[in-house]
């Protein structure tokens, strides 16, 4: 993962922990990420590094799928 991407993953786990779920959608949409199906999430998330969920944190590509 990206130096860049750490941290907006550190961010969105930050208001994760604090705010829940949506506020993490807020804050991708406010970056303009791109969303991918997550399995684990069962739901379209936002994603970093094309791989990785940034509400659950999941890195495995096979669980992301295109939108």
């Amino acid at each position: 993962m990206k130096d860049s991407d750490r941290l907006i993953y550190e961010k969105a786990y930050q208001i994760y922990t604090k705010d829940g779920a949506s506020k993490v959608y807020d804050y991708a949409n406010k970056l303009g990420l791109d969303y991918k199906y997550c399995d684990p999430c069962e739901a379209d998330t936002p994603v970093i590094s094309q791989t990785t969920c940034l509400v659950c944190g999941s890195e495995n590509p096979t669980d992301l799928q295109e939108a």
